[in-house]
């Protein structure tokens, strides 16, 4: 995935990697959640590479990981929040889209000459922020070029599922299958903003009782591989995961 993450107005502590800060803290989680839940939940190992590319931002700004699951599986993971290239380019204009072209060129150049106020263009986003408050430099005003009643309105980039007999990824409106036939498309009904459904898995967890899927022990299974590829990035080795379960544990 590639994004304009580090080009949002970043406070200190989404900057600091010991506070959580850095795309990889920030960012990874969404992909390796992705990859863990299509995988089967365990993984392996991890071999990673991470980038601090952006003086203004210093922090891990980029990351390129090869994920090994206990069964053999294998995922790669990559994300770039310099915000050069976009993926929803390539996502029929859906995903995590806030600056426009030209903003993004503004906002840069706005960081190396030191004339973004991250303090104040961060409240400037803000729940019930009002519109004056966010316009300086884009910072503020989001882009969704998701249409209609598409279902996937928040990607986070391309995903890819290859099987012995096939291939899906996203499509506008659900999913697409490659298989001996050709290329079909399943419809997912039904949008949904960010976080819902982890909202609505929380509140059926603890007013209905029923099981949850992201519990603690996958939180943690998740943070591992992110500490991981940190690891593996300076050692420039494999890194063995010790803390993994599997979707139904």
């Amino acid at each position: 995935m590639n994004s304009p993450g580090l080009l949002k107005p970043r406070v200190a502590e989404e900057l600091d990697e010991i506070l959580g800060g850095g795309v990889v803290h920030r960012h990874a989680p969404h992909l390796i959640d992705t990859v863990r839940l299509l995988g089967g939940g365990k993984v392996r190992s991890v071999r990673a590479t991470v980038g601090r590319w952006m003086k203004e931002r210093p922090c891990p700004g980029n990351f390129s990981a090869f994920l090994e699951f206990e069964d053999g599986t294998p995922a790669t993971i990559t994300y770039n929040g310099y915000g050069y290239f976009d993926t929803s380019e390539l996502t029929w204009g859906i995903g995590n889209r806030m600056y426009s072209d030209a903003e993004r060129l503004a906002v840069r150049r706005a960081l190396r000459q030191g004339d973004i106020n991250s303090d104040d263009a961060k409240e400037g986003m803000r729940f019930g922020a009002g519109a004056e408050d966010a316009s300086s430099h884009g910072s503020g005003q989001i882009h969704d070029a998701a249409v209609g009643t598409r279902a996937h309105i928040h990607w986070f980039g391309i995903t890819v599922a290859s099987f012995e007999r096939g291939d899906i990824r996203q499509s506008p409106n659900g999913i697409y299958v490659y298989d001996d036939d050709g290329r079909h498309e399943i419809p997912v009904e039904g949008g949904r903003g960010v976080g819902m459904l982890e909202m609505k898995e929380m509140y059926e967890a603890i007013v209905e009782g029923k099981p949850i899927l992201h519990h603690g022990r996958w939180a943690l299974a998740t943070t591992e591989v992110g500490a991981a590829m940190v690891q593996s990035g300076k050692e420039r080795r494999e890194i063995m995961l010790s803390h993994q379960c599997a979707i139904a544990e």
